[in-house]
């Protein structure tokens, strides 16, 4: 890994949470290169919620995450195990993550 990526990939490490209370949960990428995202949303009457693991990595200045377990409650509709996501940061410092995927942008805080 060239050192720009390792130091990208080490800077955004850690817990994430939306600030919007509509979709509760968080994303945690952890340092070992593995991931976790929980999310549920509120503002449907019935409940709905998704949980995804996988591993990610920063190449070329892009995250690479891999889905390898996908479960949703309430809906079926959710991204399928084996799926991989590219982000594009625009984006990452110790405060903020945003980064653009699909054509979608995303935005997170920092918890941890």
């Amino acid at each position: 890994m060239n050192p720009a990526d390792l130091t990208l990939k080490k800077a955004i490490a850690g817990i994430w949470v939306r600030e919007n209370d509509k979709l509760g949960g968080f994303l945690s990428l952890n340092s070992n290169g593995l991931f976790e995202s929980n999310w549920t949303n509120h503002a449907s009457n019935a409940l709905r919620s998704w949980r995804y693991t996988g591993t990610w990595t920063v190449a070329g200045g892009i995250c690479v995450s891999t889905i390898t377990n996908s479960q949703s409650i309430g809906t079926t509709n959710k991204v399928p195990a084996g799926t991989v996501e590219q982000w594009k940061f625009i984006t990452a410092d110790e405060r903020n993550l945003v980064w653009e995927s699909d054509g979608q942008t995303n935005s997170l805080i920092r918890k941890k």
